[in-house]
C-alpha cells in the first residue's frame, strides 16, 4: 500500500426532532439579527434523515446533516454549517461522487435570510467557507504522528485484513471510510468498492477498537468527521 488519502468531512452531532418538537441545537447572530438553529429527523422504511432547521420569517430553511440508505445500510449525504458576522453557509458532502454542494444565506434589511451564492458539484473546499484558519484549511481531528504514523497503523492493522481475502481477485482502490467521535475513538462507517463479508467488516472493526486516539480539540473547537482512506492492491 503506497498512498494512503485522506479526507475530511467535518460534522457535528445531531439530536433529533419533529415538527414543533425540533431540538435546540444553538442561536447565532448575522448583522444584527438573531437566528435559532435545530434538528429534526424523519425516517421511514428506505431512508433516515436528519436535517439542521432555521424557521425564517416566511419559510424554513433546510439543510441536511445526515442521510442514510437503510436498504444499502450506507451513509449518501453528511452536511455541515458555519457562519461568520453577516452570513451561514450550507456544505453538502456527496459521499458517492465525494462532490460538495454548497449555500450561503444572509439576512436582508427586514432581516429574512436570503440565499445569495449556490455552488454545485465542487472538487475542492470553498475558500470562503468560515471560520477562517490558517492556510484556508478546515480543521479536523489530527492522528497522533499524524499522515506518516497513521499510514503505518493502517498497514499493520487494517490492511492484512482485506488482502488477505481480496487481493488475488481485486485491483485498485478501496475505500475505508472511519467515524472518528469526539471522544478520539474511530469506528468503521463503511467499506466502498470492495465486497466484504460480515465477518471481514467485524474483523476491521476489532482492530478498531485498538487504534490510538484521535486529537480531537483542534484551534479551540472539538471537532469529529469521517475519514476516508483509499487502499492501492
Amino acid at each position: 500500500m503506497k498512498n494512503i488519502i485522506i479526507t475530511l468531512l467535518l460534522t457535528a452531532s445531531a439530536s433529533f426532532g419533529y415538527a414543533q418538537n425540533l431540538d435546540f441545537r444553538e442561536e447565532i447572530n448575522l448583522s444584527g439579527f438573531s437566528y435559532k438553529i435545530y434538528t429534526k429527523q424523519t425516517k421511514n422504511a428506505s431512508s433516515d434523515k436528519t436535517v439542521y432547521a432555521i424557521l425564517n420569517q416566511t419559510d424554513t430553511i433546510f439543510h441536511d446533516a445526515l442521510v442514510k440508505d437503510l436498504k444499502a445500510d450506507k451513509e449518501i449525504y453528511r452536511g455541515i454549517y458555519g457562519k461568520n458576522d453577516k452570513e451561514i453557509h450550507f456544505l453538502q458532502f456527496d459521499l458517492e461522487s465525494n462532490k460538495m454542494n454548497h449555500k450561503v444565506f444572509a439576512p436582508n434589511k427586514e432581516g429574512r435570510l436570503v440565499l445569495i451564492k449556490e455552488a454545485k458539484n465542487l472538487d475542492a473546499y470553498p475558500k470562503d467557507f468560515p471560520p477562517k484558519f490558517k492556510n484556508n484549511k478546515p480543521i479536523h481531528p489530527i492522528y497522533p504522528g499524524e499522515s506518516p504514523a497513521l499510514y503505518k497503523w493502517v498497514e499493520q492493522n487494517l490492511y492484512p485484513v482485506l488482502a488477505q481475502k481480496h487481493k488475488a481477485n481485486n485491483k485498485g482502490n478501496a475505500l475505508i471510510i472511519l467515524d472518528v467521535a469526539l471522544d478520539g475513538s474511530a469506528t468503521l462507517s463503511e467499506v466502498k468498492n470492495l465486497a466484504t463479508s460480515s465477518e471481514t467488516l467485524n474483523k476491521l472493526r476489532e482492530k478498531l477498537t485498538k487504534m490510538p486516539k484521535w486529537e480531537t480539540k483542534i484551534q479551540g473547537y472539538d471537532v469529529a468527521g469521517l475519514v476516508i482512506i483509499p487502499i492501492n492492491f
